[in-house]
């Protein structure tokens, strides 16, 4: 008769083989799948690995074109910047095409300065 210790430690071996042997044919069936009858590749090297371009700068929608898009209509560009030398820019706008140009949002750029919502209308200096 075998005692109740020499039974438990010859199951104990029975299933420590086979979580061996499970654990090799899974090894073995995941390599086996990649193989293939051409010959290995090389390492890939530094040249080989994919560089990600750091993202873009966002910039603010309404300044991205050089124009102050809180003034007039989608088409019309009212400049962030003025040409150096300009001297009254409601002048230089109404020489341009534009003059009393609805105001939305901020009247950054101080054009609507009597505040009814049109710059370089009416009554603004």
């Amino acid at each position: 008769m075998v005692s109740e210790s020499g039974r438990q430690v010859r199951v104990f071996r029975q299933s420590l083989v086979a979580v061996l042997l499970t654990v090799v044919v899974t090894a073995v069936g995941t390599t086996d799948a990649g193989v293939s009858s051409a010959a290995p590749s090389p390492r890939p090297t530094v040249a080989d690995q994919r560089v990600t371009p750091a993202p873009a700068v966002q910039l603010p929608s309404q300044y991205v074109d050089g124009c102050d898009h809180h003034y007039g209509s989608p088409t019309q560009c009212v400049p962030v910047n003025f040409p150096p030398g300009t001297h009254d820019r409601c002048q230089w706008l109404r020489q341009h095409g534009l003059g009393s140009i609805p105001v939305y949002k901020r009247d950054q750029l101080k054009l609507d300065t009597n505040g009814d919502g049109v710059a370089c209308g009416g009554g603004d200096a």
